[in-house]
């Protein structure tokens, strides 16, 4: 980030810490507490209603006469104060046992492109206003949010990518019914911020359950969202829901998977935010196109937005109607949409791998087809991983259409060889190092071997890629051993960028945590932490037994720690202490009754679904542990500056690696990405060594246009330039140059700015 600005508010319940900037209180707000119950988090209908439609459908096919394109009435031509009562649906079981239900509704606003009904029982309740109603017409007609691609209204944006909507009531104008939506919400998790249903584009057929209100609706929650204060959310599944309507109007059939990803992507499009993909990179062994997998819908939403999110970026926005107008039974029929893209030269299998590549390295300096420019991406979670020792042997499986990730790293003569190899799989590896290539690997007669050339030099990791082309029928298997030159491997545990956005006011008796993943055969070399202040505090470690992670065994005396500088990371030497960091671990700092007590600073990080710092204070609603986010959009989540490093010097780890970085052997600074780039571009690179890290950023002139200092661990990290100078201007168009001095290390970079 070049600049970061926050608004600081006097709340008396904050203490101003030395001259670290203060989040305020509105910025902390609640994600999940320490029993792990999590606030209330919007997902879309349609998954729901998936098994409705299909006995809807079933029930159409048996009376034709009551399946229309148009029906023979006249536009609805409602005005503000008009009354109607609609057909809604039970998301969740009723008491009942009804499927629908009736609800009295009020025309609150007429728009260029909708009318807004609200329902009569919730209208005047601090969930849903006239100002509200109005900012809903506002963004369905005429304005998403700054950064999407377009200046429009969700409307506009969703037809012109997508296609036009439906029109079965002789009435241009789109229903928006605002409702509270009975989907089963019992005041914390999942609650359905709005659905699409087919069943309202058929004719009233008069049975229960199969009520019709014959025209183009959408159902638009108010409990527990919240249309006055924040109707983000709500925003974004309409987004969703409307590409649902109009996908419907042109392929009733679509598979789920392709209908799903082209509404996950509109809600992107239109400037509302894209579901992270940390679900599916937890588990990319699952079949890419199905759906309704397990453990929840969740991983098919995040999967299919990460997929559709790639094929957007790689082929542009123009083959979104393409997915919407044809249909995709299966694999084969994408094969005509992306050659049609790529002049001939890709098809599904190709583009699935180039997929599975991206979603590993993520760096589009080496081919554009091998990364993303959406940020952020969720580093993948490797099947196996080989740290430092290189002798192993494992047996893996591959669902079809899935993958298996196998990494290498440290070492060197490292040599592989496959047995018992099932014949629809197929094998490739990633190189990271300076530079990163892409091998092929040969499997015959179901078996083979590689020896990835320059592992160990100037290669460091080795990422074997196995996935299964098949698209039915059972998981294949592989059997792999592996022989190398083990060394011991030094690893950095880090869930933020090392750059201060300030600290919290935590008041005495507050305290901080971090849960730091466990590295299989590690030992705990150091901790190092940013503090906001000086003073004394005490410092704890302990293992995390998956609960009230706090109460686990201790894995030292707690210490006092006499902070006198916080102009650097404080560092705690363990090496001497043969601390086993096989299993998650919490450091964690109490600030006690001393008032001295100095606090540590956050960074307010992309939210990708993994919350590993805590805070114990009863600013959240009482005194127990907290997880907070900033309140943004996108939202982002706090990570205290507290850091872990170990060192292992063999084994199979199988573990999640995300935030483990090795720490690189020299200084680079990679070529940026996009180039040519608008607004902004980003540069990749590393520092061996604790310390300075100085940016400038010059013209052709050789003048100054900006700089920017960090102080960073060893460690990769990336810089992305805004194309703005110091004065927060942006600049012309033309070639810019970026240098990078550390420790003697100077190397520069050419770029172009084009508008």
């Amino acid at each position: 980030m070049k600049k970061t600005q926050f608004t600081i508010l006097l709340i008396l319940m904050f203490q101003i810490i030395l001259n670290a900037q203060i989040i305020s209180e509105t910025q902390m707000q609640i994600i999940q507490n320490e029993t792990g119950s999590i606030e209330s988090y919007p997902i879309p209908g349609s998954h729901v209603l998936r098994e409705k439609e299909e006995m809807v459908a079933e029930y159409y096919a048996r009376h034709p006469e009551l399946q229309i394109n148009r029906l023979a009435k006249t536009a609805w031509n409602f005005t503000v104060g008009s009354t109607y009562t609609w057909w809604a649906d039970y998301l969740a079981d009723s008491d009942s046992g009804d499927q629908q239900y009736q609800v009295p509704s009020t025309c609150r606003a007429v728009g260029n492109h909708c009318y807004v009904f609200v329902e009569d029982a919730v209208w005047g309740t601090n969930r849903v206003d006239q100002s509200a109603v109005d900012a809903i017409v506002e963004a369905f007609d005429n304005t998403t949010p700054a950064d999407a691609p377009y200046n429009d209204g969700i409307f506009n944006v969703d037809t012109r990518v997508f296609g036009d909507p439906p029109d079965v009531d002789n009435d241009p104008k789109i229903i928006i019914l605002i409702l509270d939506i009975k989907d089963g919400y019992d005041g914390s998790g999942g609650y359905v911020a709005g659905y699409f249903y087919s069943l309202n584009q058929q004719a009233d057929s008069g049975e229960d359950g199969t009520r019709s209100n014959e025209a183009e609706i959408f159902y638009m929650d108010c409990n527990p969202a919240d249309l006055i204060t924040d109707r983000t959310d709500v925003l974004n599944t309409t987004a969703h829901e409307f590409q649902h309507m109009i996908h419907w109007n042109w392929d009733n059939n679509e598979i789920t998977f392709v209908n799903e990803g082209c509404s996950e992507i509109a809600a992107y499009i239109c400037g509302y935010g894209l579901r992270s993909n940390n679900l599916y990179a937890q588990n990319p062994n699952v079949n890419l196109l199905s759906w309704d997998t397990t453990p929840s819908t969740l991983d098919d939403y995040s999967r299919a937005a990460h997929w559709t999110l790639y094929i957007y970026e790689q082929f542009g926005i123009d083959i979104l109607r393409d997915f919407v107008v044809n249909s995709y039974p299966s694999w084969v029929n994408f094969d005509a949409t992306f050659s049609k893209y790529s002049n001939g030269t890709r098809d599904f299998r190709s583009v699935y791998k180039d997929f599975l590549i991206a979603n590993y390295l993520n760096n589009t300096s080496i081919d554009p087809k091998y990364g993303y420019t959406y940020s952020p991406i969720t580093s993948i979670t490797p099947t196996f991983y080989h740290v430092g020792n290189l002798n192993a042997s494992n047996t893996g499986s591959v669902a079809n259409q899935g993958a298996n990730y196998i990494t290498f790293s440290g070492g060197s003569d490292l040599n592989i060889n496959f047995s018992q190899v099932d014949g629809t799989l197929r094998f490739c590896a990633v190189k990271t190092g300076n530079p990163t290539e892409i091998d092929d690997i040969t499997i015959t007669n179901n078996s083979g071997s590689y020896t990835p050339s320059g592992y160990g030099d100037p290669f460091t990791t080795a990422t074997l890629i196995i996935f299964n082309v098949h698209t039915d029928g059972n998981s294949e298997s592989y059997t792999y051993t592996s022989t190398g030159t083990g060394e011991a491997v030094s690893m950095e545990l880090a869930y933020e960028d090392g750059i201060s956005d300030g600290s919290f006011g935590l008041a005495t008796g507050d305290s901080i945590a971090v849960i730091f993943t466990g590295v299989q055969g590690a030992k705990l070399d150091s901790i190092k932490t940013f503090f906001a202040g000086t003073g004394r505090i005490i410092m704890s470690l302990t293992e995390h037994d998956g609960t009230n992670f706090l109460h686990g065994p201790a894995l030292r005396t707690p210490s006092q720690l006499n902070i006198s500088d916080n102009s650097d990371w404080y560092k705690i030497d363990l090496s001497t202490s043969n601390i086993d960091a096989s299993n998650d671990f919490v450091v964690s700092y109490a600030l006690g009754n001393d008032p001295s007590n100095p606090n540590i600073l956050v960074r307010a990080m992309p939210d990708d679904g993994e919350f590993h710092s805590r805070t114990f204070t009863d600013q959240g609603g009482g005194a127990q542990w907290w997880i907070f986010h900033d309140g943004g959009t996108p939202q982002k989540y706090w990570n205290y500056l507290i850091r872990a490093y170990v060192s292992i010097g063999g084994g199979t780890v199988a573990i999640d690696p995300s935030g483990i970085v090795s720490i690189p052997k020299d200084f680079s600074l990679g070529t940026n990405y996009p180039n040519p780039f608008n607004p902004s571009t980003t540069f990749d690179f590393t520092t061996p060594n604790d310390g300075l890290v100085k940016f400038t950023v010059y013209d052709l002139l050789g003048q100054v246009i900006y700089s920017e200092n960090r102080n960073l661990f060893a460690g990769k990290y990336s810089f992305t330039w805004d194309g703005k100078n110091q004065l927060d201007q942006q600049v012309v168009s033309g070639v810019y140059f970026l240098k990078m001095e550390a420790e003697g290390f100077t190397q520069t970079r050419k770029m172009l700015m084009m508008k």
